[in-house]
Protein backbone atom coordinates (compact mmCIF):
# COMPACT_ATOMS: atom_id res chain seq x y z
CA UNK A 1 0.00 0.00 0.00
CA UNK A 2 1.68 3.29 -0.95
CA UNK A 3 1.46 6.16 1.43
CA UNK A 4 -0.64 9.10 1.17
CA UNK A 5 2.20 11.65 2.75
CA UNK A 6 4.08 14.39 0.82
CA UNK A 7 7.91 14.78 1.29
CA UNK A 8 7.35 17.54 3.55
CA UNK A 9 5.26 15.87 5.96
CA UNK A 10 7.77 12.18 5.41
CA UNK A 11 10.23 14.64 6.74
CA UNK A 12 7.94 15.55 10.01
CA UNK A 13 6.81 11.83 10.20
CA UNK A 14 10.20 11.12 10.35
CA UNK A 15 10.74 13.11 13.22
CA UNK A 16 8.04 11.72 15.00
CA UNK A 17 8.89 8.47 15.02
CA UNK A 18 12.44 8.90 16.05
CA UNK A 19 10.78 10.63 19.03
CA UNK A 20 8.48 8.10 19.66
CA UNK A 21 11.48 5.42 19.23
CA UNK A 22 13.33 7.22 22.27
CA UNK A 23 10.13 7.34 24.53
CA UNK A 24 9.87 3.25 23.72
CA UNK A 25 13.46 2.36 24.91
CA UNK A 26 13.08 4.85 27.65
CA UNK A 27 9.66 3.00 28.49
CA UNK A 28 11.20 0.04 28.11
CA UNK A 29 14.68 0.90 30.17
CA UNK A 30 11.87 1.53 33.25
CA UNK A 31 12.25 5.11 32.55
CA UNK A 32 9.72 8.48 32.23
CA UNK A 33 9.71 10.01 29.20
CA UNK A 34 8.04 13.85 28.65
CA UNK A 35 7.59 15.16 25.19
CA UNK A 36 8.04 18.63 25.33
CA UNK A 37 6.03 21.33 22.73
CA UNK A 38 7.43 20.31 19.54
CA UNK A 39 10.82 21.72 20.40
CA UNK A 40 9.93 24.56 21.80
CA UNK A 41 12.46 24.62 24.52
CA UNK A 42 15.48 23.75 22.23
CA UNK A 43 14.87 19.98 23.63
CA UNK A 44 12.33 17.24 22.31
CA UNK A 45 11.83 15.28 25.93
CA UNK A 46 13.14 15.03 29.24
CA UNK A 47 14.09 11.55 30.80
CA UNK A 48 13.22 11.20 34.46
CA UNK A 49 14.25 8.52 36.68
CA UNK A 50 12.70 7.39 39.79
CA UNK A 51 14.69 9.92 42.20
CA UNK A 52 12.85 12.66 40.31
CA UNK A 53 16.44 13.13 38.53
CA UNK A 54 16.04 14.74 34.96
CA UNK A 55 18.50 14.86 31.27
CA UNK A 56 17.17 17.16 28.44
CA UNK A 57 16.95 15.62 25.28
CA UNK A 58 17.49 16.70 21.75
CA UNK A 59 16.55 14.13 19.17
CA UNK A 60 17.75 14.07 15.72
CA UNK A 61 16.50 11.36 12.96
CA UNK A 62 18.23 10.63 9.74
CA UNK A 63 18.53 7.99 7.08
CA UNK A 64 21.53 9.39 6.23
CA UNK A 65 24.09 8.78 9.11
CA UNK A 66 27.50 9.92 8.32
CA UNK A 67 30.18 7.33 9.91
CA UNK A 68 33.48 8.04 10.61
CA UNK A 69 35.84 5.35 11.83
CA UNK A 70 34.46 4.59 15.59
CA UNK A 71 31.92 8.18 15.85
CA UNK A 72 28.72 8.84 13.89
CA UNK A 73 29.43 13.01 12.67
CA UNK A 74 26.66 15.20 12.56
CA UNK A 75 26.22 18.96 12.34
CA UNK A 76 23.93 20.03 14.78
CA UNK A 77 22.65 24.19 14.88
CA UNK A 78 24.43 26.31 17.09
CA UNK A 79 21.36 26.96 19.24
CA UNK A 80 20.69 23.12 19.95
CA UNK A 81 23.89 22.94 21.57
CA UNK A 82 24.28 25.63 23.40
CA UNK A 83 20.40 24.89 25.17
CA UNK A 84 21.85 21.53 25.35
CA UNK A 85 25.58 22.67 26.85
CA UNK A 86 24.14 25.31 29.44
CA UNK A 87 22.10 24.91 32.64
CA UNK A 88 22.11 22.62 35.56
CA UNK A 89 20.21 19.88 33.79
CA UNK A 90 22.09 17.64 32.05
CA UNK A 91 21.87 17.88 27.96
CA UNK A 92 21.74 14.84 25.81
CA UNK A 93 21.92 14.65 21.96
CA UNK A 94 20.21 11.29 20.65
CA UNK A 95 20.26 10.51 17.36
CA UNK A 96 18.15 7.73 15.57
CA UNK A 97 19.16 6.19 12.85
CA UNK A 98 16.25 4.84 10.41
CA UNK A 99 16.11 2.76 7.48
CA UNK A 100 15.66 4.37 3.98
CA UNK A 101 12.83 2.58 2.92
CA UNK A 102 9.87 4.49 4.42
CA UNK A 103 7.28 2.94 5.58
CA UNK A 104 8.93 -0.45 6.14
CA UNK A 105 10.79 1.01 9.59
CA UNK A 106 8.00 -1.32 11.33
CA UNK A 107 7.60 -5.21 10.27
CA UNK A 108 5.16 -7.10 12.45
CA UNK A 109 4.43 -10.82 12.93
CA UNK A 110 1.95 -12.72 15.45
CA UNK A 111 4.79 -12.93 18.12
CA UNK A 112 7.35 -10.14 17.27
CA UNK A 113 8.35 -6.77 15.62
CA UNK A 114 11.20 -5.99 13.67
CA UNK A 115 11.85 -2.26 14.27
CA UNK A 116 14.71 -0.87 12.05
CA UNK A 117 15.92 1.34 14.12
CA UNK A 118 19.84 2.39 16.35
CA UNK A 119 20.07 4.67 18.18
CA UNK A 120 23.36 6.66 19.89
CA UNK A 121 23.92 8.97 22.14
CA UNK A 122 26.39 11.85 23.36
CA UNK A 123 26.22 14.30 26.37
CA UNK A 124 26.73 18.04 25.79
CA UNK A 125 26.53 18.98 29.31
CA UNK A 126 29.55 21.14 30.24
CA UNK A 127 30.57 21.23 26.55
CA UNK A 128 32.49 24.55 26.07
CA UNK A 129 30.90 27.90 23.80
CA UNK A 130 31.48 28.03 20.33
CA UNK A 131 32.53 30.87 17.64
CA UNK A 132 30.46 28.81 15.13
CA UNK A 133 27.28 31.08 14.15
CA UNK A 134 25.39 28.38 12.26
CA UNK A 135 26.41 24.54 13.18
CA UNK A 136 29.19 22.59 15.19
CA UNK A 137 30.34 19.36 14.29
CA UNK A 138 29.62 16.73 17.17
CA UNK A 139 30.74 12.96 17.00
CA UNK A 140 28.73 10.77 18.34
CA UNK A 141 30.47 7.50 19.72
CA UNK A 142 29.17 4.12 18.28
CA UNK A 143 29.41 2.27 21.59
CA UNK A 144 27.28 4.91 22.90
CA UNK A 145 24.17 2.68 21.59
CA UNK A 146 20.63 4.16 23.01
CA UNK A 147 19.39 0.82 24.42
CA UNK A 148 16.74 0.25 27.14
CA UNK A 149 19.70 -1.20 29.46
CA UNK A 150 21.72 1.72 29.00
CA UNK A 151 19.21 4.48 29.42
CA UNK A 152 20.05 4.59 33.31
CA UNK A 153 23.67 5.95 32.14
CA UNK A 154 22.24 8.88 30.78
CA UNK A 155 21.98 10.05 34.36
CA UNK A 156 25.97 9.56 35.60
Amino acid sequence: MASILAVGEVNQFRGDFGEAWVEAVCLAGGYVPDRQDHDRHGFDLTIIDDASEMVRVQVKTTEHPVISGAHLKLDLDVRTYDKLREGTTAGLLIVVVISREYPNWIRQGLRRALVRVEGYWLSLAGRPATSNTTTIAVELPLQNRFQPETVGRLFE
